[in-house]
């Protein structure tokens, strides 16, 4: 500690001194690290498990402190990660506040991706780590158990020191395979994945067994929609065979019409179903598809016979988008219960043009070009942002009870109460409301309801369902713009299919026609 406190107080040369006119004197000294982040380091260099600690340097915007950590071992050592490895912690400058990150160094420390882990790449050349983050701070139970407690924000003494105990744990963990346990909720592999355009499915329990009939390794046609005013954002209306005739399953969006077999417009993705997750060993998301290919061979699937098939159905053809998926568990241990897709970007196939020497023009001549190009095992894969988005995934938190979730809904009158009535019945997970209203937004209305000036003069009923389309996608909320029926056989024939309705009208003649239906349920 003596020798740390000694090393610490002596100053880089890096910046000017100036003289009294402002110009350049003598050599360049490093600013010395703020006096809280000093204090830390005393306290954190006598942590069990750091064997080394260096003199915090200015990187960036951050205070980088390199850490040698060592793993305890008995007998032969067989773990990808070193007994000994350098790292580096990335510290705000307005410690004991801001954040703090443990990253891999870029010289003699853990290289592949593990879990609890951001993907491990070699990063931007100016920073000395890697972008392999360990997840040192959630309370994972593996440094739980170690470390404990929350992180002690604000405390100088023990706020680095805590960090490194539970980067120690992680060290360890890792290097023994216990960063995982049953039980535990199943992490999926993290990616960089393109923003520009966000794909949204909505897998769950419930539609998991249209999944288990199938084979590791077949794939089909995904019909593909956008979603109501939220922009580039698409979602994954249907799923069909391979023949793009028979339908596996469809979400609350699905119209026949739009999205059917029949309809030769309709917009569509290749989905592929693996039989496990897809990750290159310990836990990291394949970077290219010679990667795919390594771990298609580890899990029984022959990923370029796949691909040629794949090809030979797009060709031509502006696809898109390719749907990597494959059965996940809920917790370690259990058996998979939900399947997770992951975009990556799937070039245009170009149709006809010159093979490769040696070749016809044909279909195996083209798809050996396809396969030194396009498929190249160094060609990255250009993951897409893609997200579930079922409505137990969105309404997580403040769901109804699933009686009234499953309820089909009648809601008469969208003005002020209505407008916000609905909102709140989608928000809570009402997956089937119908609403009517004959009315039209006005100016006046706006002080009280929840739609904008962009709806004046639109029909409240119809403005209203396209606002609930965005806050909950995979929810049908239909529109019908006209009057409660005055007649007992319109009424009933209106709202007979419905196990609730909610008037929000506070119109007597609206009670009066409720009360002429002779209905099957209270």
């Amino acid at each position: 500690t003596a020798a740390l406190r000694s090393q610490a107080i002596q100053p880089r040369l890096l910046q000017p001194r100036l003289a009294q006119d402002g110009s350049p004197e003598g050599p360049m000294e490093e600013p010395s690290p703020p006096g809280p982040i000093l204090s830390g380091v005393r306290t954190a260099a006598v942590v069990e498990g750091v064997t080394a600690v260096e003199a915090p340097i200015l990187v960036g915007d951050k205070w980088a402190l390199k850490v040698i950590l060592e793993v305890a071992t008995e007998g032969e050592h067989k773990s990808e990660v070193p007994i000994q490895s350098e790292w580096f912690v990335a510290i705000d400058p307005v410690y004991p506040l801001g954040s703090i990150a443990v990253y891999p160094s870029k010289a003699n420390s853990v290289v592949p991706t593990f879990q609890h882990q951001e993907p491990n790449l070699p990063g931007p050349v100016e920073l000395p780590w890697r972008t392999g983050k360990i997840c040192v701070e959630s309370p994972v139970r593996c440094l739980g158990l170690v470390a404990g407690g929350h992180d002690p924000v604000g405390d100088r003494e023990e706020r680095l020191r805590w960090y490194l105990v539970r980067a120690v744990a992680w060290v360890q963990a890792a290097a023994n395979g216990t960063l995982i346990n049953e039980g535990e909720p199943f992490e999926l592999p993290r990616c960089y994945a393109s923003k520009a355009l966000r794909v949204v499915h909505d897998e769950s329990p419930e539609a998991f067994p249209s999944w288990t009939s199938f084979a590791g390794g077949v794939w089909g046609v995904a019909v593909r929609d956008v979603v109501p005013g939220i922009e580039k954002t698409e979602l994954a209306v249907a799923f069909f065979t391979r023949t793009g005739a028979e339908l596996v399953r469809t979400t609350s969006r699905y119209d026949e019409e739009r999205h059917g077999e029949a309809n030769a417009e309709r917009n569509t993705w290749v989905w592929w179903l693996w039989p496990s997750p897809i990750v290159v060993e310990p836990w990291q998301a394949p970077l290219t598809w010679g990667d795919l290919r390594a771990v298609g061979k580890a899990a029984g699937v022959d990923v370029d016979a796949r691909l040629r098939e794949i090809a030979r159905t797009i060709r031509g053809k502006d696809v898109g988008l390719l749907l990597l998926g494959y059965p996940i568990p809920s917790r370690y241990g259990e058996e998979p219960s939900e399947v997770h897709w992951q975009a990556v970007a799937l070039p245009k196939l170009e149709a006809g043009g010159k093979p490769p020497n040696g070749f016809r023009p044909n279909e195996q001549g083209w798809w050996q070009r396809d396969r030194a190009a396009v498929f190249a095992g160094a060609k990255p894969l250009q993951y897409i942002s893609t997200a579930n988005w079922h409505p137990s995934r969105l309404q997580a938190r403040g769901r109804f009870s699933r009686c009234l979730r499953d309820a089909r809904v009648s809601l008469i009158g969208c003005g002020a109460l209505g407008s916000l009535v609905a909102e709140l019945l989608v928000r809570g997970g009402v997956g089937d409301l119908v609403l009517i209203e004959h009315d039209i937004l006005a100016a006046e209305n706006l002080v009280r309801h929840t739609l904008s000036g962009h709806d004046i003069g639109k029909q409240k009923a119809t403005a209203l369902a396209h606002k609930l389309a965005t806050v909950s996608p995979f929810s049908a909320v239909r529109a019908r713009d006209i009057r409660l029926p005055s007649t007992r056989t319109e009424v009933e024939e209106l709202l007979e299919d419905r196990d609730i309705v909610v008037d929000c009208t506070a119109a007597d003649d609206v009670l009066t026609a409720l009360g002429l239906g002779w209905w099957t349920s209270r």
